[in-house]
């Protein structure tokens, strides 16, 4: 069964958090997270292995062997052929067929791609400039391409002096939408749900946790050490959580630090995160 959609890594931390608590079974625990018991001791595995919570992170799912990957020496006669004639796929692959070497012209031309043998082209831009010599000699009228509105299209409309490049205006143009019955997006719309700016935001309200604030310098001052965060994040409240003689830092969102408390050692892990109860 699968994780729920929201938060997946921080789930499994916080999976592992619970399940070392020991204060619940590992089947109600598995409930919780909508998950199968063989996919939760899969997780406190990786964890386990590395006793860390980067284990946790998705694995790769390419697999190991290729079966159907094209023979070495396939790939060797196409590369060869290509670095004397420079031809594309589609015709290597004639070539090889006449000499007994089955390739598609499709695979031919993957195998050039995935070893740099294909380079797209070089576009020479100009150098010319199409500029009148006096200002207001001549001005361009250009539609700059659209964009999306909160409902319908923009079609920005600029005049421009030749000369100079001064932008005498730049207007937002609408047609008509069918969606709208068959009004403008400036009839339509509204200025309503605005939020004001705030200059000083409240601040992030964690739950659970130990809640710090880190030093001008990013780093955490905890049972009377000092460890290195985020320098990005100084004077910074963050959450702390101890687990298996590692503490996990989290800002807001974000679990950004895992410290070992024995050593030390200070590593970055990034996962995404929400706030946990």
């Amino acid at each position: 069964m699968p994780w729920k959609a929201e938060s997946v890594m921080d789930q499994r931390v916080e999976f592992v958090l619970r399940a070392r608590e020991g204060e619940e079974a590992l089947a109600v625990l598995c409930r919780d997270y909508g998950i199968s018991r063989p996919t939760g001791y899969l997780w406190l595995q990786r964890y386990y292995e590395v006793q860390s919570v980067s284990g946790l992170a998705e694995h790769s799912r390419r697999p190991l062997h290729s079966p159907q990957r094209t023979a070495a020496e396939v790939e060797t006669a196409v590369l060869a052929l290509r670095d004397k004639t420079a031809w594309g796929g589609p015709k290597i692959a004639q070539a090889l067929a006449r000499k007994g070497v089955a390739v598609a012209p499709a695979t031919a031309q993957r195998i050039l791609k995935r070893h740099g043998r294909v380079v797209p082209p070089r576009v020479q831009k100009t150098k010319l400039r199409f500029a009148r010599e006096q200002c207001n000699e001549l001005a361009q009228m250009d539609f700059k391409g659209d964009y999306p509105l909160c409902r319908g299209r923009c079609y920005p409309l600029s005049l421009l002096d030749d000369c100079s490049r001064y932008l005498h205006g730049l207007w937002p143009l609408s047609r008509p939408h069918e969606a709208l019955g068959n009004k403008t997006p400036g009839e339509v719309y509204q200025a309503v749900n605005l939020r004001p700016y705030q200059e000083q935001p409240r601040e992030w309200e964690y739950s659970g946790g130990i809640i710090k604030r880190l030093n001008p310098q990013g780093q955490l001052y905890y049972r009377q050490q000092t460890y290195f965060v985020s320098e990005a994040l100084a004077s910074e409240r963050v959450r702390v959580d101890e687990l298996d003689g590692k503490l996990l830092v989290t800002f807001r969102h974000l679990t950004v630090r895992e410290i070992n408390l024995r050593t030390g050692e200070s590593t970055a892990v990034l996962l995404a995160a929400k706030p946990r109860e």
